[in-house]
């Protein structure tokens, strides 16, 4: 079971225009979207996926922070509220985590998965891990995941 709740706004002929999910002290909104746009972004998604490119942005932002997670100093400014707040939490265990790893030598486009997250190889002195990485439309890292190799 999950603590959260469900809001939603709507327009005077009762048509929902966003909605809003409260959980863990926090408040993420999700404005509605109209069928065209909707249809738009999951063509792009699907094209992504087949054509397996990675989206714009993506190898940068995971360099970056992986320089950043290794000084111990994250832009959080640069991540959705929530991946902030969990990066918060495991900053100590990330770093050293990178501290172990050593210095980047390759960073490797490997694959888009299903959810459009662009899945990356990153190769250091002392072992390789996979990334999986979104950036939202404003350009803040959405989601990251690491997972030793």
């Amino acid at each position: 079971m999950v603590d959260a709740q469900l809001t939603f706004d709507v327009d005077p002929q009762g048509v929902a225009t966003q909605t809003t999910l409260h959980q863990n002290g926090r408040d993420q909104v999700a404005k509605r979207i109209d069928e065209a746009e909707a249809r738009r972004s999951a063509d792009e998604l699907a094209k992504r996926v087949k054509d397996q490119t990675a989206a714009p942005g993506t190898e940068a932002a995971l360099k970056r922070s992986i320089e950043e997670l290794r000084s111990g100093e994250p832009r959080y400014d640069l991540m959705s509220p929530q991946l902030a707040d969990v990066t918060r939490q495991q900053l100590p265990q990330l770093k050293a985590t990178m501290a172990q790893f050593g210095a980047v030598q390759a960073v490797t486009f490997k694959s888009v998965a299903p959810n459009g997250a662009d899945v990356y190889e990153v190769k250091f002195e002392h072992g390789a891990s996979e990334w999986s990485i979104i950036l939202g439309p404003d350009g803040k890292i959405q989601g990251m995941r690491l997972r030793p190799l």
